[in-house]
């Protein structure tokens, strides 16, 4: 696993241009399962470790906090201490300095080309399909698929970011309940990594199982293990122990 894990950090700082949820349904719940969110499900026997059960869904998010959801989501929290960024407003004693640091080194997040990160601003809906694209390791196909903003609407759709959300529309700001839905669906993607490397450079190939010598790998399994079940309520994870 850590070998994977550096493999597809590897391809995100390589590739970058720029916790999760588990999506418990009907199928396969624990004894007591409940209906925490729409589509986020939990054993009731749990709930009072769940740190926010009510939430403002309709909230937007910041450019930062979503940052630090997409190192989260790598499992990542580790290396995310407060840290000069390359960003002009983003000092060490910004609170989410380490995280942006963090996703700044994987290539995840550029800033505006001005050497500002606006950490403070409402993300948009295309901005978050930028951010998991690259963390997913998309990016190669994205390019493929005409870069920003085409190739990451056409990814998102493709690898099925935007499953079971209402509508989409890239251009808004992302809401609480669209977030909880694309790091939902982000958990079970599989993940674009280096296949073969030679004269010609690094070849990229879907880890989805279809072939033997590409197991199926996505960040549930590679980052957060299936034992446990990790809830993002759209604004914070929990991990909660079946």
């Amino acid at each position: 696993m850590k070998k994977i894990l550096a493999m597809l950090v590897t391809a995100v700082m390589v590739f970058g241009a720029v916790a999760a949820v588990a999506d418990y349904r009907s199928e396969g719940l624990p004894e007591h399962a409940i209906e925490i969110m729409p589509g986020v499900w939990a054993s009731e026997l749990y709930l009072e470790d769940y740190p926010n059960p009510v939430i403002d869904r309709s909230g937007t998010i910041t450019r930062a906090e979503f940052a630090r959801t997409v190192v989260q989501l790598l499992a990542l929290d580790g290396i995310t201490a407060p840290s000069e960024t390359r960003f002009y407003d983003v000092n060490t004693e910004f609170w989410a300095s380490g995280y942006i640091a963090t996703a700044w080194g994987l290539g995840i997040i550029q800033g505006d080309g001005n050497g500002n990160f606006r950490p403070d601003d409402r993300i948009l809906v295309i901005e978050a399909a930028v951010m998991l694209a690259r963390t997913l390791g998309y990016t190669p196909m994205v390019n493929e698929l005409g870069g920003f903003p085409a190739g990451y609407i056409a990814i998102s759709e493709v690898t099925g970011l935007t499953e079971d959300a209402v509508s989409v529309p890239f251009g808004n700001f992302l809401t609480r309940d669209m977030a909880t839905t694309f790091v939902n669906n982000a958990l079970d993607v599989p993940l674009m990594m280096p296949y073969t490397f030679g004269y010609d450079g690094v070849e990229f190939a879907i880890f989805d199982g279809e072939e033997e010598d590409r197991p199926l790998t996505t960040l549930r399994l590679m980052a957060h293990g299936d034992d446990d079940v990790v809830i993002f309520d759209g604004e914070s994870f929990s991990r909660i122990e079946e």
